[in-house]
């Protein structure tokens, strides 16, 4: 009996050893096919995708409970190639919608330009080994034909997933999202909500590496973001070929702050063609040099240029620009009247306004003429010809001869067009439009309209002036029925105000003893005006309000 109790006792623990032995196994099994969810929530990297060839990454809240303010500290890595890892922090507000169980879809801002390996992680922690997805990727243009067909840009994955500590591991099937957020190319359209691509996800295992060392370098991708400032030359500068010019920049708080974490300055300045991005005439690496001297090559196509700075750190690039006008190495500009500009010029006849200009190379020390133009081509008169003033500008009467009315200009459209005399090469410089006005008299306040001058009596003559040039003259004459009658006086002081001894009484101008034997009085009578004109300029006048002269 004790023999056989001893043979059951044995028999029994040799079925329960291999029962244990059984379930480890099973466990085992179990455990590489779905590990039980750690107590810790933490964000688990469900899927690396391409969207309109921007890279795009899904994210889920993983483990028991809420995510914290502090889950959301630990930024995302994404890595394409070998380049260095680019780092993203996430919004805080992401976390409420994690906490809600959803996929949300993160858009990183980050274009792939040719096929590469991309790698989306988390840092390891302390209390965890980190997670990392990997797929191969290609853009649209990298695609084959049957591919760009399917919309599928996956064209290699690895096999597992390394998780956190506890956490599930093996390949990830999201196809759609609840939420997009993310860099600034980011799209509030849903996933779900698109055509499923078919786009097939396997994730790398192994713990994440540590980043490199920043470096210069680029490997399949660059983020661009203004990041610097080009305080100087100012926008819109013009400058001359042969000249040199300052190029001064600083760093805006945030590339400031990339400086501060050890990453080496070396911004590279350049100068490119607008009108031809391939013409890069000049580029410099300044360094941290602040400000840089540019002599800008004498033989520099005139034009507009794009003055840039570029800071690259391995996959992000720091730019800023300018631009400015590089003018000929020989050539004329006018001064004044200006060539551009807001605004127009508004010149008055009879008034006197100095033409000024700039001449360089083989347009200095020349001969110039001056040329008055209607509607910007056809000639309208000379205003100089042959001339070669050292101070290389020209005092302008406008209206010049205004005894002869043709040749007073008045119109909106008028341009001062300035070129070389005495031979070739000729260079020549156009002004902007300006505009000329005759200056105006105006008459309203004595005599007003309905006055009565008795003929003999004392009377007083106003009248305003409109941007008639100081120390002009006048002369005053009397009208009836709108023609000349007589003359009241001539060569007067343009004050504003005549004091006429005897009103309708012409002015004698004859020898003194004759006087009294020529003396002319006006017919009474009620349609009589006066009228007043510049000596100078006749051109320019004012008529005052009929009025009576009476005996």
């Amino acid at each position: 009996m004790k023999r056989m109790n001893r043979i059951l006792m044995m028999t029994t623990l040799g079925l329960l050893f291999l029962f244990s032995l059984s379930l480890a196994a099973g466990k085992s099994k179990g455990e590489r096919n779905a590990l039980p969810l750690t107590e810790t929530p933490f964000i688990s990297i469900e899927k690396v995708f391409l969207k309109d060839d921007i890279i795009r990454v899904i994210l889920k809240k993983s483990g028991k409970g809420d995510l914290s303010p502090k889950d959301l500290e630990f930024p995302l890595l994404l890595q394409v190639g070998q380049d260095n890892p680019q780092s993203f922090r996430l919004p805080q507000d992401l976390r409420i919608k994690l906490n809600t169980g959803k996929d949300v879809e993160y858009n990183t801002g980050i274009k792939l330009v040719k096929r590469s390996m991309v790698s989306a992680s988390f840092p390891a922690t302390r209390t965890s080994k980190g997670l990392k997805t990997s797929v191969e990727l290609a853009p649209m243009a990298a695609l084959q034909p049957k591919d760009r067909a399917t919309g599928s840009h996956v064209t290699r994955g690895t096999d597992s997933l390394t998780p956190r500590e506890g956490a599930a591991g093996g390949r990830s099937d999201v196809t759609s999202a609840d939420t997009v957020i993310g860099g600034p190319a980011a799209s509030s359209q849903s996933l779900a909500n698109r055509t499923a691509s078919g786009n097939s996800l396997a994730e790398a295992s192994g713990p994440m590496r540590k980043a490199p060392q920043p470096k210069q370098e680029f490997l399949g991708f660059q983020r661009q973001i203004e990041g610097i400032i080009i305080e100087r030359p100012i926008r819109g500068t013009s400058v001359r070929a042969g000249d040199r010019a300052t190029i001064r920049w600083r760093l805006d708080d945030h590339a400031l702050e990339k400086s501060r974490e050890g990453w080496p300055m070396s911004v590279t300045l350049y100068a490119r063609s607008a009108a031809d991005p391939g013409n890069i005439p000049w580029t410099f690496t300044a360094g941290s040099n602040r400000e840089v001297d540019w002599h800008i090559p004498s033989g520099t196509t005139p034009g507009t240029y794009i003055i840039g700075a570029r800071w690259e750190l391995g996959s992000m690039v720091y730019t800023g620009s300018t631009h400015i006008e590089v003018l000929s190495s020989s050539g004329l500009v006018l001064l004044w009247p200006p060539e551009a500009g807001p605004g127009k010029p508004v010149l008055y006849v009879g008034t006197n306004y100095p033409i000024r200009w700039n001449a360089y190379g083989e347009a200095d020390g020349r001969r110039y003429n001056i040329m008055l133009l209607m509607d910007g081509v056809r000639s309208f008169d000379a205003v100089a010809l042959n001339i070669n003033p050292p101070s290389m500008s020209f005092d302008w009467v406008v209206g010049g001869n205004c005894s002869r009315p043709s040749t007073v200009p008045q119109g909106e459209n008028f341009r001062i067009k300035l070129t070389t005399a005495g031979g070739a090469p000729i260079f020549e410089a156009l002004s902007a439009p300006i505009a000329i006005r005759l200056p105006t008299i105006s008459m309203s306040a004595s005599p007003r309209s309905g006055d009565r001058w008795r003929i003999g009596s004392r009377q007083t003559i106003q009248w305003n002036n409109d941007h008639v040039p100081d120390g002009s003259r006048v002369t005053l004459r009397l009208l009836k029925d709108g023609r000349d009658y007589f003359l009241i006086d001539e060569n007067q002081p343009n004050t504003g105000s005549f004091v006429w001894e005897e009103a309708g009484v012409e002015k004698y101008i004859g020898p003194v003893t004759n006087r009294s034997i020529a003396r002319r009085e006006a017919e009474a009578g009620t349609n009589y005006t006066i009228k007043i004109e510049l000596v100078n300029c006749p051109a320019v006048y004012g008529i005052s309000p009929v009025f009576e002269l009476y005996r």
